[in-house]
């Protein structure tokens, strides 16, 4: 009877002891670099916020078993490569690259680390992978280009004003790739529509052009996003009010900020889907197996204020189709 006792003690001990160093096992912590060359206000921050949830449901908790590194350029393209060495060294699991311009600067500084992207430029076109549907090396991620985009605003443009004819296409013909901008030269002559471009490289472009276009005297505005857009949408607004061009934008803080109307993928989905590729990289999966997604869920914001001040009245179907409606 004794020799079973310290038997089962000894047992006891060794199971505890088993459980004990169990337990004490430290948790995998991963770390995710967030590299940006900008953000605005609220679409990023939407963005974000269902990315940061999207984590959550998979598991993944800021401060317990995952570290966010964050990034941001503020608008200076220099700084970018800097900051994706600073990332690599920490060094860290996969990089979030929220433009065109982080992921070439991540992709300049590393071969193997994952690089999540997230671009409003064809991917492929500009060739920062081999194909949608494998795109090889260290790089895949979300664009929000597809085909039908470009003629979709025109053609809502069109049904919310009726009677434009010439519309001023503003963009930045090095962030903005060439194609998407063919897009839309094929969308207007299809919708019997003139485009009048207009490019924009630096905020110093923006004046001239402004001056350039009352001289044209357009019927109406399309934006195609670029940083140099975004960062200084609160000049093109202010130039639309002024103008008194309906505008439309390619980013719902366009439209929040006093722009007419804009259409976009939605900003929910996509922050989703980023939590789902950094999930399947940090279970093990290759970005060059992973394929480039595109959206599958668009929104239409109109701001009827603008419209107001603007004398446009938006058409029932306008309004019904309408995700947003800021009054």
């Amino acid at each position: 009877m004794r020799r079973w006792a310290i038997c089962l003690a000894a047992i006891t001990i060794s199971a505890a002891a088993s459980l004990s160093g169990t337990a004490q096992q430290p948790v995998k912590v991963f770390r995710i670099g967030i590299l940006a060359l900008g953000e605005g206000p609220s679409d990023a921050t939407a963005v974000f916020d269902e990315f940061l949830k999207g984590l959550s449901e998979l598991g993944y908790i800021e401060g317990q078993n995952i570290v966010i590194e964050y990034r941001r350029a503020a608008g200076d393209y220099n700084r970018l490569p800097a900051m994706a060495a600073e990332l690599l060294q920490m060094p860290v699991d996969v990089i979030i690259a929220r433009s065109a311009a982080s992921v070439i600067a991540a992709k300049q500084a590393t071969t193997t680390v994952p690089i999540v992207m997230d671009v409003n430029i064809d991917p492929v076109e500009t060739g920062l992978v081999a194909s949608y549907a494998r795109p090889g090396g260290n790089v895949t991620g979300f664009s929000p280009i597809t085909p039908e985009l470009a003629g979709k605003r025109l053609e809502l443009l069109r049904e919310a004003v009726p009677g434009i004819k010439r519309v001023a296409v503003l963009w930045d013909p090095i962030h903005t790739n060439i194609p998407h901008f063919r897009e839309v030269r094929a969308a207007a002559q299809a919708l019997g529509l003139q485009l009048q471009s207009f490019e924009v490289r630096t905020s110093g472009d923006f004046a001239a052009v402004f001056a350039a276009a009352t001289a044209d005297r357009p019927d109406a505005l399309l934006i195609l996003g670029s940083p140099t857009t975004v960062f200084n949408r609160a000049q093109i607004i202010d130039f639309a009010a002024r103008a008194r061009l309906p505008g439309m934008y390619d980013k719902k803080e366009s439209v929040i900020d006093g722009g007419l109307m804009g259409y976009m993928g939605s900003p929910l989905e996509k922050g989703r889907r980023t939590a789902a590729y950094v999930d399947r990289i940090l279970k093990g999966a290759k970005p060059a197996d992973l394929p480039i997604e595109q959206p599958t869920r668009f929104e239409l914001v109109i701001n009827l204020k603008t419209a107001n001040a603007l004398g446009i009245t938006m058409p029932p179907s306008i309004l019904a189709r309408a995700d947003e409606v800021i009054e």
